[in-house]
């Protein structure tokens, strides 16, 4: 009885241990300011964006409450409890007319629509690009990136760090 007692206990602290290593996980967390207007979605205020292999995820808080909470996988965004593919997300909350990588593009800083009319800047790079679905005047500079689209009335800022 007392060798079941130590095999279950050794058990018991080796799943423990496992199970923790999950939250051991390199994760980035990156404060930041948020601005996002959109015909379904309107928040502005400070939050996180925080990083793993698998996920990106937008934290925005107001009065430490949380307003926005959008992760997004290889496949899916999920807003809250709901989660679609990134081209219903697209439809819903921004336009359908857009790619797939789009906002996580924005949120990362990186060119949009395969770096179509790319400027290179002093400090990062602008993007305009027009067609009869959006107007979009996209720049990334240092810690700010800014995405418009006035067709669409779509606007989200970020600036990265505590500022």
């Amino acid at each position: 009885m007392k060798k079941i007692s130590k095999i279950l206990f050794l058990g018991l602290l080796l799943s423990l241990i496992g199970g923790c290593s999950y939250f051991n996980e390199v994760r980035k967390s990156t404060p930041l300011f948020v601005v996002w207007k959109s015909p379904g979605m309107k928040f502005a205020d400070q939050g996180f964006l925080v990083e793993d292999k698998d996920r990106t995820k937008l934290e925005v808080y107001a009065s430490a409450q949380p307003v926005a909470d959008i992760s997004i996988t290889r496949s899916m965004v999920c807003s809250g409890m709901m989660c679609m593919s990134k081209k219903e997300f697209n439809k819903k909350y921004l336009s359908s007319a857009y790619p797939d990588t789009l906002l996580e593009n924005i949120i990362h800083g990186r060119k949009i629509f395969d770096g179509k009319n790319l400027q290179k800047e002093k400090n990062g790079f602008s993007q305009k690009i027009k067609s009869d679905k959006y107007n979009i005047e996209y720049i990334v500079e240092g810690d700010e990136t800014g995405f418009k689209d006035d067709k669409n009335g779509i606007t989200i800022i970020i600036k990265r760090g505590s500022k």
